[in-house]
């Protein structure tokens, strides 16, 4: 159940009645979206020419958490589902799906980890 209020006329305020799950996994993705999105790029000396430009960003428009690259020079976007302030799955069933993401952090320096890849934020 949802009701709206209007502050002025271009702006409108929804209130919705949230369990304290759902309070809790809003303020994890806020938080990696706050600390750790961003451009990644491969940590190790030798790169995969199959996929680059990775992205760890969040959909204003529906409030999701993305993971967004290029697979063989094809844009993909997989849809996240936080679990924790390091720990992610991407959302949904089939190839590349809920699989695990992890955020760590290592001297001073964040990582993702994702599908066998070592993802070092860029600066």
């Amino acid at each position: 159940m949802a009701w709206s209020h209007s502050l002025s006329p271009r702006s409108t305020v929804f209130f919705r009645i949230a369990t304290p799950a759902l309070l809790k996994r809003v303020s994890i993705c806020l938080n990696l979206v706050i600390t750790r999105s961003g451009r990644y790029q491969e940590a190790g000396e030798v790169k995969n020419p199959v996929v680059s430009n990775f992205k760890l960003t969040h959909d204003t428009k529906t409030g999701l958490l993305l993971l967004q690259m290029k697979f063989l020079g094809s844009p993909m976007v997989f849809p996240l589902e936080p679990l924790s302030d390091g720990e992610a799955i991407t959302m949904g069933t089939g190839r590349n799906l809920g699989e695990t993401i992890r955020i760590k952090s290592r001297d001073g320096e964040d990582y993702l980890l994702f599908s066998g890849l070592e993802l070092k934020r860029s600066k």
